[in-house]
């Protein structure tokens, strides 16, 4: 399953890491463990923010992937189910099966 995680650190934290290409470098292994696929890194709300696309086996692996953000920039982390466009046609062509099983 493919998930955004959005990770909003404290402001504090937010600075420190902008000013510590140790930590940055620290995010960018990471992001390389989870098997992030793509990185996004943005403001939202007076906040830092980043995002990561990831794919996810597993459910249990969520706290997993949450605990090192929670400890190490104290952020608010956002877990969201989203689709690729192959995906959404899949349901697509589900559904239209569906629909056309019950008229009969």
């Amino acid at each position: 399953m493919k998930l955004l995680v959005t990770i909003q650190p404290t402001i504090k934290k937010g600075k420190e890491i902008v000013k510590d290409l140790k930590a940055i470098r620290e995010l960018e292994k990471y992001y390389n463990e989870i098997n992030g696929e793509s990185a996004y890194f943005y403001e939202f709300e007076g906040h830092r923010t980043f995002a990561f696309i990831i794919d996810v086996p597993k459910p249990d692996r969520l706290s997993e992937i949450a605990d090192p953000m929670f400890k190490k920039f104290e952020a608010r982390i956002l877990f969201q189910p989203v689709m690729t466009f192959d995906d959404l046609k899949k349901a697509s062509k589900k559904k239209k099966k569906k629909t056309s099983l019950k008229k009969k």
